[in-house]
């Protein structure tokens, strides 16, 4: 029987709990993981909940170079930021880092001042290119690879899974130098702590065929002429792994590996061109776009084409995964018309120079480039397959002068797409929407003034659906500086991208960027834009640098009520999270007024004498920022029934995951919950 009068008491408490979390809850579901590039499986490369940075708030007075980390090796790998993890030093939001040197790194993705990693794991022996024992057919067995300056080992985007908390990620290791023996292994990282959470698996298999480097008409997968560089996919807890091959050279093809994520078992492999040769997916390091019905779509680069044997080069194929066989099928294809069959091979009209992105939950539509300069909308249901007259699609034009190297950006709450392709300025398009599918405007909507022979790594983050809010971040190396290049972080309003907001070299010396990333694309997301870049040497490191506002901005408090209890206990420990420029101080105040020599980021309350109101102050040479107020009480002012005291790190964790690899923290599950808790409470 429920006690009435005890139930009465514990609805108010409840009340007084729901009316505290509810600023905390808004706050946790406006932040946002990154736990693949393009920040989902569609690839679009959209942030949606940026509600910090806008066009309003980002120019050279407010904005700029916050802290930079020093890493070992070069980024080819994009970022990844996983919010509130458990780490060794406490509860952090985390940026991941990857390196050709095969260094994984956690670190602080908020605090300026905490320089040293969360953790730090090296996955073994990388390849050296000083060996010439890859990729050197590049020319002709000279030696001569510079796709990449020193080594090869970490060069793909890893994945995160968060609900278990783990991230995969490829390296290529040399094992032996006598014979020269190279292999691709797949690790399975805990975030928290960087601990295996069991062993690494070797990349390899065989199929059946008669093509190219077949032994017995098997053709064998061999690490030393494959290249992983498109990024990893996680799909039906299915880790998805493309290869192309080191400067198209050796008898290679393109291969599709997949693996169980929870055990590490092998479920498929695929091969491009089984019965003929190359055909490598490499999409400049975009990983394999996902559609809401699970099928799975990966462009190949120049290769045979010749369905009956098998062979897709130059085609988009869209897959399926067959969990009764473990296998990898063709669904359907789409290859342009300038691909003529057989062994076509021009390294101008590559068509898997980058991936493709699906542009909005629900649609029916992929868009495609290829360094043709050719654009490309396909109908998701029915490819086109090849027509060597017209192709067979819903729309295609000439819309740029270069090659398309990076990716493309689609603006779902406005229906704009960008694309910044070599040699040319950054174009803007309008899309008309039809249902799920629709039409571009192929005539520019609007350009950058500025042209840029690397092209632009891009991305796009909003907050809302107003046209204003809309910004696009684009790295570009600067011309005529010779390799590695110096390059520039530059941002635009996405209303008009003729419009520049900001650009690091508006205050060099402080914003100054650094060499120039290849295929490493920014990544802006809570209040923040994190950046990779190159070193002039092997001798030098590289950096994942971080931009943000300069004034300070509080992340987070611990605990998160605005109300603790004491409940008899006699202290209990704040802790504050702060960004911003480096060089930050805090000053703890109570009662309004400052608390002498307590100016850490936590403070112990001991011994508290009366109930009191606590905040801290964070500042640094662009200004200060106050955190909430805190009331501690050394009573409750309703005394419960049974006491259940407060721990010293209250954080409430619920992972939202949607079917496309996107994460976020939802008011709605997060309601839920401390709905359920209470009824469990007023039913004891």
């Amino acid at each position: 029987m429920i006690n009435y009068s005890v139930a009465s008491t514990k609805i108010l408490q409840f009340l007084v709990l729901f009316l505290c979390i509810i600023p905390w809850i808004y706050c946790l579901d406006n932040m946002m993981n990154v736990l693949t590039r393009g920040f989902s499986n569609y690839r679009n490369n959209y942030n949606a909940k940026e509600s910090i940075l806008s066009a309003a708030n980002v120019n050279v007075n407010m904005f700029g170079k916050l802290f930079a980390r020093p890493v070992k090796g070069e980024i080819y790998a994009g970022i990844l930021i996983v919010n509130q993890v458990d780490t060794p030093k406490g509860i952090r939001n985390v940026m991941y880092v990857t390196t050709t040197s095969n260094n994984v790194y956690a670190f602080d993705a908020d605090d300026p001042d905490d320089n040293e990693p969360i953790w730090q794991i090296n996955l073994g022996p990388n390849a050296p290119i000083s060996d010439n024992q890859f990729g050197n057919l590049c020319t002709e067995g000279t030696g001569a690879f510079t796709d990449f300056l020193w080594e090869v080992g970490i060069i793909s985007t890893p994945v995160i899974d968060e609900l278990s908390q783990t991230m995969f990620v490829v390296a290529m290791n040399k094992d032996s130098s006598h014979p020269f023996v190279y292999k691709h292994r797949l690790h399975a990282l805990d975030i928290r702590t960087g601990e295996a959470k069991r062993a690494p698996v070797i990349i390899e298999g065989s199929l059946a065929g008669t093509g190219v480097g077949n032994i017995n008409n098997r053709v064998e997968f061999q690490s030393a002429i494959q290249l992983q560089r498109t990024s990893l996919t996680l799909h039906q807890q299915t880790i998805i792994i493309a290869f192309a091959a080191f400067c198209d050279s050796g008898p290679y093809h393109g291969w599709v590996f997949g693996y169980d994520a929870n055990t590490f078992q092998q479920k498929f492999i695929w091969n491009t061109s089984p019965n003929q040769q190359y055909g490598g997916i490499w999409q400049s390091g975009v990983g394999a776009a996902v559609d809401d019905s699970g099928y799975i779509y990966l462009k190949t680069g120049d290769g045979s084409f010749d369905p009956n044997e098998g062979s897709f080069g130059n085609t988009l194929v869209k897959l399926r995964i067959d969990e009764t066989s473990n296998s990898l099928a063709v669904v359907d294809y789409f290859a342009p018309k300038y691909n003529q069959g057989g062994d076509y091979w021009d390294m101008k009209a590559d068509f898997g120079s980058g991936g493709c992105i699906i542009p909005w939950p629900g649609s029916k539509i992929l868009l495609c480039g290829s360094k043709h300069g050719e654009f490309f909308v396909v109908d998701q249901d029915n490819l086109g397959k090849l027509n060597m007259t017209a192709d067979n699609v819903i729309q295609s034009w000439e819309g740029a002068q270069g090659w398309e190297m990076g990716p493309q950006v689609f603006w779902s709450d406005q229906d704009f797409s960008y694309i910044w392709t070599e040699f040319d300025r950054m174009k803007q398009f309008k899309f008309y929407r039809n249902g799920n599918r629709g039409l571009f405007d192929t005539t520019p909507y609007a350009l950058s003034s500025m042209n840029a022979k690397s092209g632009g790594m891009i991305a796009l983050s909003s907050s809302d659906n107003s046209l204003e809010n809309g910004i696009v971040w684009a790295t570009h190396a600067i011309e005529n500086q010779g390799t590695p290049k110096p390059g520039m972080l530059r941002v635009f309003s996405a209303k008009n991208i003729a419009t520049e907001i900001y650009n690091s070299n508006q205050n060099e010396p402080r914003d100054e960027l650094g060499y120039y990333a290849k295929f490493n694309q920014p990544v802006p997301v809570n209040g923040r834009v994190y950046v990779a870049t190159f070193a002039a040497d092997s001798n030098v490191n590289c950096f994942a640098t971080v931009y943000g506002h300069l004034k300070p901005r509080i992340v987070n408090m611990f605990p998160n009520e605005a109300t603790l209890q004491l409940n008899g206990r006699s202290s209990v420990s704040l802790t504050v999270r702060a960004t911003g420029f480096k060089g930050l101080t805090y000053q703890w105040y109570m009662n309004n007024e400052p608390m002498q020599g307590q100016t850490n980021q936590v403070l112990e309350v001991v011994n508290l004498r009366s109930n009191s109101n606590f905040f801290c102050r964070v500042t640094n040479q662009y200004g200060s920022t106050d955190s909430k107020i805190v009331a501690i009480l050394k009573q409750p002012d309703i005394a419960p029934q049974q006491s259940n005291p407060i721990p010293e790190k209250s954080t409430l964790i619920i992972p939202s995951k949607s079917s496309n690899g996107t994460s976020s923290i939802t008011w709605k599950s997060t309601l839920l919950f401390t709905l359920l808790l209470f009824i469990l409470q007023l039913l004891l």
